[in-house]
């Protein structure tokens, strides 16, 4: 495997605020991936992207780019030298340059015929063919970013670094844009960073996920495995709707009021877990002596969305598809049915 970003043990600190903004964080992508970096507000992701981009300087660790380090307590390149494209936030476009003019600003080494040529094969990747004569104040929010990243991409970068780079688009273009993003990126065949809050995001875009908390790298992985096998009840609640069920360590088996669940290596008979269930993992069926009864239903348009009461008092979500589907309306008792027996269980402290 061909590494585009290493960033081994980053630590980082500023006076006046307790403790680390990051502490020991280590990740590799590999080159040509795209690495979604998710985590709350005051996670430090913003920092991070700032060390790696050259903006900051860390306290710990290393930054290498390629087979070049670019950043330790002792070495700093700058920005400028890094061999980097970094998309801001509102996209950050020259507002008197044209869009032609923006792209090509970092070319100045290049000569003019070179300069032509390259607005040609990035136009063509980025879909901006027609708009060279354009200024920013023209363009949507969504072609602003395109226009963003295609200067990212000009200068020929090894790694491009994107800081929530849709979080000004329109909702309604959001997904879209994420697509458009991920196909330039791809095409490209450029490594690329990116942090956000947002998950819908971060999951439309990302080749690899990484979950920062507190400063700390608690997970990263391939999206789905990051959702479906969630490293701590932390990660689990934050990657979208996670209920838990209380259950104990029989045998082969997990039990639980719902039904029983395959064990994981490791767990100890008699053990009491939290089990974890996402809104798709479970159906509900008409049981006018179930113990479990329907809170709320609320049409989502593709599903409904169910919020249960079981006999225990804890409560669940359950998302299932609108057809065919029978609807239950609040009040009604249900029987709660599991999808499948792999399910994911933390340990109760």
């Amino acid at each position: 495997m061909t590494v585009g970003l290493r960033v081994s043990e980053l630590g980082k600190r500023f006076a006046g605020r307790a403790g680390p903004v990051l502490d020991g964080v280590t990740f590799d992508v590999p080159a040509g991936e795209i690495c979604a970096i998710l985590g709350p507000s005051g996670a430090g992701k913003t920092t991070l992207l700032r060390i790696v981009a050259g903006f900051d300087r860390p306290d710990a660790g290393s930054v290498v780019i390629g087979d070049r380090e670019v950043a330790s307590p002792g070495s700093q390149i700058a920005p400028e030298n890094r061999g980097i494209g970094f998309v801001h936030q509102a996209g950050a476009l020259f507002p008197h340059l044209t869009v032609g003019e923006n792209v090509m600003f970092g070319l100045h080494r290049f000569s003019g015929a070179e300069r032509r040529s390259r607005w040609d094969e990035i136009a063509e990747l980025c879909g901006l063919e027609g708009f060279a004569e354009r200024y920013p104040h023209q363009l949507s929010g969504g072609e602003q970013q395109r226009v963003s990243l295609a200067r990212a991409l000009a200068p020929r970068a090894g790694l491009v670094c994107l800081d929530e780079p849709l979080s000004n688009v329109d909702p309604q273009r959001r997904y879209e844009l994420g697509d458009e993003l991920r196909r330039i990126l791809k095409q490209a065949g450029t490594t690329a960073l990116l942090v956000t809050h947002d998950q819908e995001e971060a999951f439309s875009i990302a080749d690899r996920l990484g979950i920062l908390a507190g400063g700390r790298l608690v997970q990263i992985g391939a999206p789905q495995e990051v959702y479906r096998r969630p490293a701590s009840a932390f990660v689990a609640d934050f990657l979208g709707h996670a209920s838990f069920l209380r259950g104990v360590v029989k045998g082969a088996d997990v039990v639980t009021e719902i039904g029983a669940f395959d064990a994981v290596e490791g767990q100890s008979a008699g053990a009491e877990v939290e089990v974890l269930i996402r809104p798709g993992d479970c159906l509900l069926a008409a049981d006018d002596d179930g113990t479990a009864m329907v809170e709320s239903a609320r049409y989502a348009g593709e599903h409904w969305v169910y919020d249960v009461r079981l006999g225990s008092g804890r409560s669940l979500r359950c998302d299932i598809d609108a057809i065919p589907h029978e609807v239950f309306r609040p009040g009604a008792r249900v029987r709660v049915v599991p999808r499948t027996r792999e399910a994911v269980a933390f340990g109760v402290d």
